[in-house]
This record gives structure tokens, C-alpha cells and sequence, in this order.
């Protein structure tokens, strides 16, 4: 895969579903519902604040931790993203940094 070229996620795979069986699903659980970090939370016993998603999609795995009231940080190697005004890495070594950092 390019550097600039972006997998879609599984929403055209749900959309095939309800389209062949005529039925919306009853719940959403995927990225940027919060589910899976409030999972996280409860089966680890920790808080939104000792949290920190790193991910390279702003509308999806950025905006659950920005639901959730959790850090983030965007991993954009290619500057896919230049807009975006977050707490965002080009290198993994930035990653690090940033989460020695903190806030």
C-alpha cells in the first residue's frame, strides 16, 4: 500500500449486510464509537486519562479518543494530514516522545 493510499474500513462490508438483508444494524461498536476504550477502562480499571490512542485516521480512531476525553496522537509518516492541528508524529520515535511528555 502507497504511502498515500487509505483502506477503507469495514463500513462497506456492514453496508453489503443491511443492503442483502434489508435490516440497519442494532448497534455501532467500530471506531469512532467509544465502546472499546470504556471496555478497556473496566476490564483494566483505568480512566480516559491514562489513555492515549495513537492512529493514523483523524475521523476515526482521533475522534474516539476526542469522544472518550482520552489523549491522542495521529501517526501521519506521509504528512497525509498537513490541516490537522492535534498532537500528530511522522516517526515512531516522535510517538514515544510525545507520550513521555504527556499532555
Amino acid at each position: 500500500v502507497e504511502n498515500n493510499c487509505r483502506l477503507v474500513g469495514c463500513g462497506a462490508m456492514v453496508a453489503a449486510i443491511v443492503a442483502a438483508t434489508g435490516r440497519t444494524p442494532d448497534f455501532h461498536v467500530g471506531k469512532p464509537n467509544t465502546y472499546m476504550l470504556a471496555l478497556l477502562c473496566r476490564e483494566h480499571g483505568l480512566t480516559p486519562e491514562e489513555i492515549c490512542v495513537v492512529g493514523d485516521m483523524p475521523e476515526s480512531d482521533i475522534q474516539m479518543a476526542v469522544n472518550f476525553g482520552c489523549q491522542s496522537i495521529l501517526f501521519d509518516p506521509g504528512n497525509i494530514f498537513p490541516e490537522f492541528t492535534g498532537r500528530k508524529a511522522e516517526k515512531f520515535k516522535q510517538i514515544i516522545s510525545l507520550i513521555k511528555k504527556g499532555g
